[in-house]
């Protein structure tokens, strides 16, 4: 069972294993935000400089949303690669309610030595001022899960890629373990083979949400 407060220590530890081990080049402080009117607990990470820019909901995803999400911090961390990724979990009386996980690719082929020896900032205006041939056409990727938010087209659990309108049914909310997995495994695996914490993650079970409907159609499951 995924608590808030073992969400925001699962959270805190992951962000610190990712510097340690060079795989993430920054990144923001776990936090614990408060909704009094609702109650209502988010675990996500902001930055110092920017406060209030974490996990706004934008189905622009440019490049010019990618700087934007890179210049106001609104991020978890940001990869070796300049890739972000973001990180939202809400609560409600203990229970989780809403998750939002996104991997948001870099837009460019940037050299790590480059990365390593330039800000960060510079190097993507630098490739945005050269034109679209350097554009890498990869979609950001997005695990949403909203508990009270479920309609034929609109999955409580869904992944989105390509389009906003694009919700595949996911059998159920994800813990943090499953989504570092599923980028790290798919998109970095000389990564995943290199290190055993993030094979090794623990991966909450979580009630299943899909509808009898959605589970007849092509969805995305796992097994515990």
């Amino acid at each position: 069972m995924m608590t808030p407060n073992d969400t925001l220590d699962e959270l805190t530890n992951l962000i610190d294993l990712l510097i340690r081990s060079e795989l993430s080049l920054f990144a923001n402080q776990a936090v614990v935000r408060r909704f009094r009117n609702s109650g209502v607990r988010r675990i996500t990470c902001v930055s110092g400089r920017f406060p209030n820019a974490a996990v706004r909901e934008n189905d622009d995803e440019t490049v010019a949303e990618y700087r934007r999400r890179l210049r106001f911090s609104d991020y978890a961390v940001v990869l070796f690669d300049g890739s972000i990724m973001q990180v939202s979990y809400d609560f409600q009386d203990g229970s989780l309610i809403e998750h939002r996980l996104v991997y948001f690719p870099c837009p460019f082929p940037i050299p790590r030595d480059l990365i390593e020896q330039l800000p960060l900032s510079e190097l993507i205006d630098h490739y945005a001022d050269r034109g679209v041939d350097d554009i890498r056409l990869r979609s950001p990727l997005r695990f949403d899960f909203k508990m009270d938010e479920h309609a034929p087209a609109h999955p409580s659990s869904h992944f989105t890629f390509q389009w906003s309108y694009c919700r595949i049914p996911v059998k159920s909310p994800l813990s943090l373990g499953h989504f570092i997995k599923f980028v790290f495994k798919n998109f970095y695996p000389e990564s995943w083979s290199r290190h055993q914490f993030i094979r090794e993650w623990r991966e909450h079970e979580l009630p299943s949400t899909i509808s009898d409907v959605e589970s007849k159609t092509l969805h995305l499951d796992y097994q515990p």
